[in-house]
């Protein structure tokens, strides 16, 4: 679970969640709520010389709401095309990544596929 491996990180660190919020430019609040489950972990943005990458930490096959398919089709479908028809912010594509112990290889390895 996510939410247990960022325990893990933030005891490890010796942070509170209050620390974290605030690393995170978040309320206390928002962070509980994202540790407890009750809120998903947010979306996030790595920007390179070539791609805006959003980056998804949820995992949508879990996702208990009926809402899975509907998560994957407004960003991929219609807000993805939009920002790259309108070709003002750059090129926009989107990573899904459901083990949040995997994030750092798989934004290294979808930004350079080729590098071992």
């Amino acid at each position: 679970m996510k939410t247990n491996r960022i325990y893990d990180i933030l005891e490890s660190k010796g942070m509170s969640q209050k620390d974290f919020a605030r690393l995170m430019g978040k309320t206390e609040t928002e962070v509980s709520r994202w540790l407890s489950g009750t809120h998903n972990l947010p979306t996030f943005i790595v920007k390179t010389k070539d791609v805006n990458l959003i980056v998804e930490c949820q995992d949508f096959d879990a996702d208990g709401s009926g809402n899975r398919e509907a998560k994957r089709h407004y960003p991929k479908d219609y807000w993805i095309p939009a920002a790259n028809n309108l070709k003002t912010f750059g090129r926009w594509q989107l990573l899904e990544v459901r083990d949040i112990d995997q994030l750092k290889d798989a934004i290294t390895n979808y930004i350079s596929p080729d590098q071992p």
